[in-house]
């Protein structure tokens, strides 16, 4: 879905990897040859790779020279106290000319563990659509439950139909649409992935869409609802605190309010006082209920995402990150102006 518009934009160029029929990941060794090979051929300006494990292999090989981009190294499901993970992130941040990060507490963080990154750090949050429109009614309830994103016991999605579920007694008229179908390697092994399929295609009330394409979701979105983002600790690592959100960013393009978890950076961006912050899942109902229960709260929700999303448009983004675009080489500043 995603490659689909990659495909339609001008001077963009997708490689496919293999012979395009097998849906087996690369493994970081592959994709960086595979990058090496095509880097002969017509070397880049500049190689941006995202993840530890990727951006470690070219750092180790330094192929690149000083064209290395590495973006999001750090991953809440590794031990950033473990003197091995630090030195390998030294080793990524000495051999990159940038490093990028999602937010300043992520940045903050790099440089506590990597003092000398802090000339490489590059602030590159996620973003959304410029031409995004809120709805045009934000303090009309819609009774609709909503889910985008991946499938992992952090982000509990079993927890959430059993909040819907309860929340159904008292609103009949309830519904839950969950958006994709992307599920991770959870902990309780293979049990989990046909478990959360088993909850979401036989529990009444919730519709089960896919994956979409990005606008037939967003498109969904703007028919209203409230958007749920909660976090489950005993699941995941404390680390998630310092990101942007993108499930918010999502629900915050088209303006939805959103039940989520109260953390530093969240509050950052919509308020201490934002009303449907949640410090533990089990708050998840009486949340979801306030704001099926009071137009007000509704609509004060919607008005704060709405307007948090407007600094991650993708124009926002760009203007931050032109000027280090424009250091990557001479055709890169011709090309920029």
């Amino acid at each position: 879905m995603i490659t689909n518009t990659l495909r339609r934009l001008g001077r963009v160029e997708l490689i496919e990897a293999g012979d395009g029929r097998s849906s087996k990941l690369l493994a970081p060794q592959d994709a960086v040859s595979i990058i090496e090979g095509l880097d002969r051929v017509r070397p880049f300006d500049a190689v941006i790779l995202r993840s530890f494990e990727v951006c470690r292999e070219a750092a180790v090989r330094g192929s690149f020279g000083d064209r290395l981009w590495s973006c999001y190294v750090l991953e809440p499901e590794r031990d950033m106290a473990s003197p091995y993970h630090r030195a390998d992130l030294a080793h990524i941040a000495m051999a990159s000319r940038v490093v990028a990060v999602q937010s300043p507490q992520m940045r903050d963080l790099f440089c506590s563990i990597v003092p000398e990154a802090a000339g490489q750090m590059v602030l590159l949050p996620p973003a959304i659509p410029d031409d995004s429109h809120g709805r045009s009614d934000p303090d009309r309830i819609v009774r609709r439950l909503l889910y985008t994103g991946k499938f992992d016991p952090f982000y509990g999605i079993d927890h959430l139909v059993d909040v819907f579920l309860s929340l159904r007694r008292e609103f009949a008229d309830l519904r839950f649409e969950v958006f994709g179908d992307k599920f991770t390697q959870a902990p309780e092994g293979r049990a989990y992935e046909p478990r959360i399929r088993e909850i979401l295609s036989s529990t009444n009330g919730v519709v089960w869409r896919g994956a979409l394409p990005r606008e037939q979701t967003r498109r969904r979105m703007l028919q209203g609802g409230i958007g749920l983002s909660i976090w489950d600790y005993r699941h995941g690592s404390r680390l998630n605190d310092l990101v942007v959100s993108t499930k918010l960013l999502d629900y915050a393009a088209v303006g939805l309010p959103v039940v989520l978890t109260r953390t530093a950076s969240q509050e950052e961006l919509l308020g201490s006082d934002y009303p449907l912050f949640v410090s533990h899942p089990q708050e998840t109902e009486a949340r979801v209920r306030d704001a099926l229960s009071d137009p007000a709260v509704y609509g004060e929700a919607a008005r704060r995402t709405w307007a948090a999303g407007r600094r991650f448009t993708y124009s926002r983004v760009y203007q931050a990150l032109r000027p280090v675009l424009r250091s990557a080489s001479p055709a890169a500043r011709a090309a920029l102006g």
